[in-house]
């Protein structure tokens, strides 16, 4: 990199082997191409709907499914096949479909290849699709247009871009073409180069391509996509498994019942007929519909509250998070500052309880605080906050704010002040400084970080007049803002210079400047936060969080949400930059606030907490933060202005980044597979029961514990039923979670399989020669009775309006269940 911002704008024309004047001309633009490839971001390889489809039939469970639909037909059940076959090709539509959408979704980052740019080639200027651009060509920087490559400036005029995705800078960046000398620590301090994806906001100028495609930074960030890729498939792998295991049980009980039934000289069509009922007890299509339209329906309700998730998988991911590494402001802390106290004239006003009295240095730090301002006001005189949520900004409406209430507006000020241009603030300066005319005169009015502004400081304003700025005034700055500091207060530093004459953009107008004083700007904590941190603590989920302040100030915030105690708990990006891999692992999982870092610091984090077993759930919103993102379990994408790159490519997005929400989605997702987990456990119980009173009575010679209608209703109705009224169930979330797994499952079905046939059995023999009511139809009753009293045990919530949903659905299943047995005894006694 340095061998383009570090030489001379003609040496790189010449090590590129390009024209200024006249461009590439053919020769050269195919020798570049065949030597550093088209200018494409690729994509990472995705699987095509019809290998999705061939992957879902040649299951287990679709290859039984199949077997199923050919006994019924070959039985003569048209009918029944029918409805089976059906249901099988919408559960297959369903898994394939979400398969599908998440394989779309990685296309997103096709947005990065743009349509088409200008460039200068033999002389011409011409208008080329964007993976034309080769290494060397001349290309043209106009207002409005998007860079397509990776770019070297070689002549500009007021070139103004906005390079956000590729930086992560917010603020607009002012560019020019010499070279920079030493070296630079990150790409933000690049002022000769522009990058692909970058935004030319202002200004035209001409560049040569150093680097195209996957090459380009953005390329880099988007390579991280094609090396690591979550397993967003987790949801369909594992209905699979489940559906292949039931099906391998189901092959064991069809051998099985096959030997007796061959043994004892059934006929095809009785052999058929009592495969049918083992085949029917476990026809898993059905259950992947209902979990499908379950889900449907629960991120229905979350679009309502703006939240969208992109895939099943996601809630299975969020349940396990260990982890949530997030920004501050907007999430924690509402996304505004409050302009709390001034310092000026060696005093500190609480500007709520000693008001503002505009006099001398007083009236001039208001001043150089609404000259330095770009925020505008909406009708009605309230501040527009927009989406830019960086402390600088927020500032700036503070001071509107605060003056648009309590003093003159603005507009008055910029009426007798006219600007005549501004230095937009960036991460390397840390300051903003606007040239104003006043009458006659020019002065630099400059706001930022104090110790930027400080370093430039060669007088102090006291009382309205300026002294020379002595260590003893240094000092008493320093201390002022180290105890703005500990009451978790953002800090803005003020200074002017003044001009006899009008100065240039491109003298060192920031030089010599005069100091006037700081303000500090509280971020309010939200009020749902507090019992966010405290319910990240009670799951035992570590919360990281991303602050732009100084240590001091990120230590005194996680004070007073409860989340640190000690300064090793706070880590800067500097000390980040200073401290050895060994030193960064072992005191990594210690840190809970990280000061001022970068993107490349999270990405950092994100990989060694990784290594240490943690699950994370990431937030982020930029291009620059794909990599991190990626790399993390959950990948969070919040706000309007998200890129739509990273809104498509993470696993759910936020409209607004809320801690609490994020937690009680946690707790809400570990809920949700708990139910499914009941569900599973209910359907293995009724399904083991169903199997072991068939076998019995195939062992046995007795007659089928129920007819084809009853196991046809039992088991595309009854038990589907109970299943629905287990997923929306709503009990108290202080009710412990069971921990269901396999081992739990296969013994529950055991012991109430062998509970639900001995019942059915121990009846039988009681009843003797009693035949009143049919022996088949006992065998339903026994089961539907048992098989209620089970899954109302699992949903049950002492307040019935609590989970009204689950009552309902099961009321109103009973009631099926009672129309049926009633309409048989009415056939029966009729």
């Amino acid at each position: 990199m340095k061998q383009w911002y570090g030489n001379t704008m003609t040496k790189v024309v010449r090590i590129l082997d390009s024209d200024s004047r006249l461009g590439l001309d053919e020769n050269k633009i195919k020798h570049m191409r065949e030597k550093h490839g088209e200018n494409l971001i690729l994509k990472p390889k995705t699987q095509s709907l019809l290998t999705l489809i061939f992957g879902e039939i040649r299951q287990l469970w679709m290859i039984i499914s199949f077997a199923f639909i050919a006994m019924l037909f070959y039985n003569g059940l048209t009918a029944i096949a029918c409805l089976a076959t059906l249901i099988m090709i919408i559960s297959v539509a369903m898994l394939i479909n979400g398969d599908y959408s998440e394989e779309k979704s990685l296309m997103a980052i096709d947005n990065l290849n743009t349509a088409f740019s200008y460039v200068l080639r033999d002389g011409k200027r011409c208008k080329i699709a964007c993976e034309e651009i080769v290494v060397g060509d001349m290309f043209y920087l106009e207002k409005g247009s998007y860079v397509a490559a990776d770019i070297r400036i070689i002549e500009c005029e007021d070139l103004k871009v906005s390079e956000v995705a590729v930086t992560g800078e917010k603020h607009e960046v002012e560019k020019y073409s010499m070279k920079i000398e030493g070296g630079v620590i990150n790409l933000s301090q690049i002022k000769n180069m522009v990058f692909k994806s970058s935004i030319v906001t202002e200004g035209f100028g001409l560049g040569i391509v150093i680097a195209t495609g996957m090459n380009t930074q953005i390329g880099k960030i988007a390579s991280a996509l094609l090396e690591y890729k979550n397993d967003n498939r987790v949801f369909t792998k594992k209905l699979n498994k489940i559906a292949n295991s039931v099906s391998q049980v189901t092959i064991i009980v069809a051998a099985i019942t096959l030997l007796f039934t061959l043994y004892n000289k059934f006929s095809i069509h009785e052999i058929i007929n009592t495969l049918i009922y083992v085949f029917m007890t476990s026809y898993s299509p059905i259950y992947i519909i209902i979990l499908f339209l379950f889900f449907n329906i629960i991120f229905r309700g979350f679009k309502k509250k703006n939240m969208y998730i992109k895939s099943i998988s996601a809630i299975y991911f969020i349940k396990d998070i260990t982890t949530i590494f997030t920004k501050k402001i907007g999430c924690i802390s509402e996304n505004v500052l409050v302009f709390r106290q001034v310092y000026c004239d060696d005093m500190l006003v609480d500007v709520e309880k000693q008001g503002v009295i505009m006099e001398d240095t007083m009236e001039r730090i208001i001043s150089i605080a609404l000259l330095c301002n770009d925020a505008k006001l909406e009708s009605g005189g309230a501040p527009y906050s927009g989406n830019d949520n960086s402390i600088e900004n927020l500032a700036e409406y503070a001071i509107l704010k605060f003056c648009n209430e309590e003093l003159a507006e603005k507009s008055r000020l910029e009426m007798k002040q006219e600007r005549v241009f501004k230095i937009p603030y960036d991460s390397d300066r840390l300051i903003k400084t606007v040239v104003n005319k006043i009458e006659d005169r020019y002065r630099a009015n400059v706001s930022g970080g104090l110790d930027s502004l400080l370093n430039k400081c060669t007088h102090i304003l006291i009382n309205g007049v300026e002294k020379e700025i002595k260590e003893i005034d240094i000092k008493a700055i320093i201390n002022v803002h180290i105890g703005m500091s500990n009451s978790a207060y953002n800090v803005i530093g003020f200074g002017y210079r003044n001009f006899n004459y009008e100065p240039s953009i491109d003298e060192n107008i920031e030089s010599n400047l005069v100091f006037v004083g700081l303000m500090g700007f509280e971020n309010p904590i939200k009020d749902s936060s507090y019992a966010a941190v405290k319910n990240c603590a009670d799951l035992n989920v570590k919360l990281i969080i991303d602050e732009e302040d100084n240590k001091l100030a990120c230590l005194a915030f996680g004070k007073l949400i409860g989340l640190t105690q000690k300064k090793e708990e706070v880590l800067s990006g500097v000390e980040i930059d200073y401290m050895d891999k060994e030193e960064f692992e072992k005191n990594i999982e210690g840190v809970s606030i990280f000061s001022k870092i970068l993107s490349k610091h999270k990405s950092e984090i994100v990989n060694c907490l990784n290594s240490k077993g943690h699950s994370i759930a990431s937030v982020g919103d930029r291009l620059t933060d794909l990599e991190y993102l990626n790399k993390s379990r959950i990948s969070i994408s919040t706000g309007n202005e998200c890129s739509t790159v990273v809104r498509k490519l993470s696993s759910l997005f936020l409209q607004e980044n809320d801690l609490s929400e994020i937690i009680n989605l946690v707790q809400y997702s570990k809920k949700i597979i708990n139910y499914i987990n009941e569900l599973g456990l209910f359907v293995s119980v009724a399904g083991f029961s169903e199997i072991l009173m068939i076998l019995v009575c195939l062992i046995t010679r007795s007659e089928m514990p129920f007819t084809l209608i009853e196991i046809l209703y039992l088991n595309f109705i009854i038990i589907p039923c109970s299943g629905m009224s287990i997923l929306f169930q709503n009990r108290n979330t202080n009710q412990d979670m069971k921990n269901i797994n396999y081992k739990y499952i296969k013994r529950v079905a055991v012991i109430n399989s062998f509970i639900t046939s001995g019942t059915y059995f121990l009846i039988l023999g009681l009843m003797g020669e009693f035949t009143t009511i049919s022996t088949v139809h006992i065998g339903f009753i026994i089961f539907v009775l048992y098989q209620n009293i089970f899954s109302i045990s699992l949903i049950y919530e002492k307040h019935f309006l609590k989970n009204k949903v689950s009552y309902v659905l099961s009321l109103i299943n009973i009631l099926l269940q009672v129309i049926f047995i009633f309409m048989y005894i009415f056939n029966i006694l009729t």
